[in-house]
């Protein structure tokens, strides 16, 4: 068996060669299936890991041998797959979707599935918790619509919000593989869930898709003020569209047009701007062990890089460059100074 590096081998759920065993695992995580292999099932090498977030469930799959999967009823939330090497299919909803290249499918919940795999398929799958889907869903439009969300099959690279999508799951198995499941920014691991649920309705052709594209009702200027002083008193906890909505009792596609309208920006532009600000001034009051790595995750970075970048554009110089010479030009507190702690 390959002991090559795949995505999400800290997670290791499964190394077999075994046919019966690869389906009972894939049961545990995916419902009842029916897996075959191809006459050169000698081949058979089955890699199976998994990770489970909040509301995200990311898991990598390898066979070593064409194998073709068969679930009765598909019984977890929206599924899409990411081939890592080689090509597939699926039928889902009487749908023949290619899984590879630019398109892939979107697996339904409560529907049949087969999928057919050739010899040197590799999958990354992404679930999607269906009531949490359903939950953003219903924050967008301001009230929980009426039948169940049922999402057209095809997901589409090639729409720029999709390319965007897939580059966020490359960032969080990556930090996967690094960190583990305890991940240092825990807030902005919490918001980048929720961009990744947000962008999959709102990119993918769906049954409510029609609402979200009409114009919103535009917030008023009082609840524009409501989100601010959300954010400023919360800006070190995630900030959800759920949480939002319940300030303001608005719809968040009416909030983030208020804000365009109003202020040139998106709530999390300002939850950004705020986040900025106290990461420059915890930098500029340093207390013993204070580094960037620590001030970009207390204030909800989940990139350095990204951190380092924004705060230049903002701040005029490096936020290593703050730290040195607030170092250098006053004594460093102990750590019970450290302001607003």
């Amino acid at each position: 068996m390959s002991l090559r590096p795949r995505p999400l081998d800290r997670f290791g759920i499964i190394r077999t060669k075994d046919i019966d065993e690869m389906r009972n695992a894939v049961g545990r995580y995916f419902g009842e299936n029916k897996l075959i292999a191809s006459r050169g099932h000698r081949n058979f090498r089955a890699r199976g890991n998994y990770l489970q977030l909040e509301s995200l469930g990311l898991s990598f799959g390898s066979f070593g041998a064409a194998v073709e999967f068969h679930f009765p009823d598909f019984p977890i939330g929206y599924t899409v797959p990411i081939a890592y090497s080689g090509s597939g299919e699926a039928i889902t909803g009487g749908h023949r979707v290619s899984v590879g290249g630019e398109r892939t499918a979107i697996y339904a919940p409560g529907k049949p599935l087969t999928l057919l795999y050739d010899d040197t398929f590799e999958t990354i799958n992404v679930q999607l918790d269906r009531k949490a889907v359903s939950r953003k869903l219903g924050s967008l439009l301001g009230f929980q619509p009426k039948p169940d969300l049922e999402f057209e099959p095809v997901f589409d690279f090639q729409r720029p919000a999709n390319a965007f999508w897939k580059r966020l799951i490359d960032f969080v198995i990556t930090e996967a593989d690094s960190h583990g499941s305890s991940f240092p920014a825990a807030t902005a691991m919490v918001e980048m869930e929720q961009a990744l649920l947000v962008t999959f309705v709102q990119s993918n052709p769906h049954n409510f898709s029609h609402l979200l594209n009409d114009t919103p009702r535009s917030a008023a200027p009082w609840q524009v003020r409501l989100v601010e002083e959300y954010v400023e008193a919360n800006w070190d906890q995630p900030i959800t569209i759920e949480a939002l909505v319940a300030a303001t009792h608005s719809s968040a596609r009416s909030i983030f047009h208020a804000f365009r309208e109003h202020r040139g920006y998106s709530p999390m532009a300002f939850a950004k701007m705020i986040r900025l600000r106290h990461a420059r001034a915890l930098l500029c009051r340093p207390v013993e062990g204070t580094s960037v790595t620590d001030v970009a995750y207390t204030c909800g970075f989940g990139n350095l890089s990204n951190f380092a970048k924004e705060y230049a554009q903002s701040f005029g110089e490096r936020p290593s460059e703050t730290l040195n010479a607030s170092r250098g030009s006053r004594s460093t507190p102990r750590r019970s100074e450290r302001i607003g702690r």
